[in-house]
């Protein structure tokens, strides 16, 4: 969907322009940085490249509306993470589609230009190019990547797309620990296979658990419940109202709520404060995280708020669920 590594020879150059200091904690230590103002904005981009994969980190800050032409040489297997900001993308035998904020995917680009539009605001998006040879040695096992290689084996012209998937903690932290890593050249390709194939794994989950919905019994507006299901797991820490929900698409919310109950089993409220604990067990169980900052991730202003609600679920304290994970 989304990569600038080239940009097409008919559009803007830039000038080259000094980072500000309130970007430079942004800055990733094995990136090669640039930093451009163009007549629309400002474009901030950070690349990594390796024989087997290619990392692009770009922040833009837009004034005036714009449409990007960036450029392949050939074609090329992505991920693709929209982090801030919504875009439009045009590709070439696929057509315009929307990149929500918060949302990624696994995708086929093809090779020469395409279109990236940008109404004025701030924009951050990650992309990771992954070489064919290395899709290979999953392909077997992971048959949504198999077919995608096969698509660039083949030299197709058309781009193909799989369905968006919400970037929930697992997904940002992983997208963290690439912003993170030391500028170590003979670690960093190792390292950077392992986030890699994490997300790749990731992604796998969360495709099969939006299938899995899919299968659920049919109820009044099926596609507005599931997707809300989806967002709350993905990202149980921001408060949740199925009447706003009812609201922003003008449907009842008694029905709606209904919905919700038959396809999950439990009520919006409950689902929220399972997912969540889910989430906390998780974060106890396999980081070194403060509890406070646990506590704060999850909505929570107290930790021992967090700790009671922790105990009544499971029977143990975050402590003894850090202790058996260790």
């Amino acid at each position: 969907m989304i990569i600038l590594a080239g940009l097409h020879p008919s559009a803007e150059q830039g000038a080259e322009i000094l980072l500000p200091e309130y970007l430079r904690s942004a800055v990733a230590a094995w990136a090669a940085i640039s930093y451009r103002r163009f007549t629309f904005g400002n474009m901030l981009s950070q690349t990594y490249s390796y024989k087997n994969f290619q990392l692009y980190h770009y922040q833009f800050n837009i004034h005036t509306p714009v449409t990007v032409y960036p450029s392949l040489e050939k074609g090329t297997i992505a991920l693709q993470f929209m982090l801030k900001g919504d875009s439009q993308v045009f590709l070439k035998g696929y057509g315009s589609i929307k990149l929500p904020a918060r949302r990624w995917a696994l995708s086929y680009i093809p090779a020469g230009p395409g279109e990236l539009r940008l109404e004025a605001g701030e924009y951050a998006l990650f992309h990771i190019s992954i070489a064919d040879s290395y899709l290979n040695e999953m392909a077997e096992s992971m048959a949504d990547v198999g077919s995608l290689t096969q698509l660039l084996e083949q030299g197709a012209e058309q781009a193909a797309i799989l369905p968006l998937a919400y970037m929930d903690t697992k997904v940002n932290e992983t997208i963290n620990y690439i912003m993170k890593a030391e500028d170590s050249p003979q670690e960093l390709p190792v390292e950077f296979k392992a986030h890699i194939t994490t997300l790749l794994n990731l992604y796998r989950k969360s495709i099969r658990e939006a299938t899995e919905f899919e299968l659920l019994p049919e109820v009044p507006h099926k596609e507005i419940v599931v997707d809300f299901a989806r967002q709350i797991k993905a990202d149980p820490s921001r408060p949740y109202s199925i009447t706003k929900l009812a609201q922003r698409h003008r449907v009842y919310y008694k029905t709606l709520a209904r919905s919700f109950k038959t396809l999950t089993g439990v009520s919006v409220k409950l689902y929220v404060h399972e997912q969540r604990m889910l989430l906390a067990f998780n974060m106890a169980a396999t980081s070194q995280l403060p509890y406070s900052e646990i506590a704060a991730e999850l909505g929570y202003l107290e930790p021992n708020n967090l700790n009671r609600a922790f105990k009544q679920r499971f029977g143990i304290t975050l402590s003894e669920a850090r202790n058996s994970g260790s």
